[in-house]
């Protein structure tokens, strides 16, 4: 739930779809935390994810979103802490493109929203059911794994 809930919301906007779990590993350190996880991902149109994510110590902390398609592979390193060094790639006919965009760091963009929400300035990017459905795709993944979930006494 800490570091895995951002591919999970990833996966779902980018395909704006509910993903059913095909199968899941996890990996459970005392007491009772989830270390690592993967998890294969199927959507409604066909397409296909796979997410793992390692608290393990001394497991490197970088994100990698890597989006694979029928005209090229695009990918984002470190979309969550870009500030950490991040990078963004366009992979297309042989050829590749490097991105990078400067700024502050993620969490600073997210208190500002919320900060522009609260002023009544813009409105929520997501909200309850969107909070709601990441956590059911969290669960279902925790169930596949073989964990329970998170929060209940066993």
């Amino acid at each position: 739930m800490d570091l895995g809930c951002y591919p999970c919301h990833w996966v779902r906007i980018l395909t704006d779809e509910t993903p059913s779990v095909v199968n899941a590993t996890s990996y459970e350190g005392s007491p009772g935390i989830d270390l690592v996880t993967i998890a294969n991902l199927v959507f409604p149109s066909g397409a296909t994810a796979r997410l793992r994510t390692s608290m393990e110590r001394g497991a490197d902390r970088v994100a990698i979103f890597k989006v694979t398609g029928t005209n090229g592979i695009l990918t984002f390193i470190n979309p969550l802490s870009p500030h950490r060094g991040h990078e963004i790639s366009l992979r297309q006919n042989g050829k590749a493109s490097y991105y990078s965009v400067d700024g502050l760091t993620t969490y600073d963009h997210q208190l500002s929203h919320v900060l522009d929400v609260l002023a009544g300035r813009t409105v929520p990017l997501t909200g309850g059911e969107d909070a709601v459905a990441n956590m059911v795709l969290i669960d279902s993944i925790y169930s596949a794994g073989g964990l329970g979930a998170r929060g209940t006494s066993a």
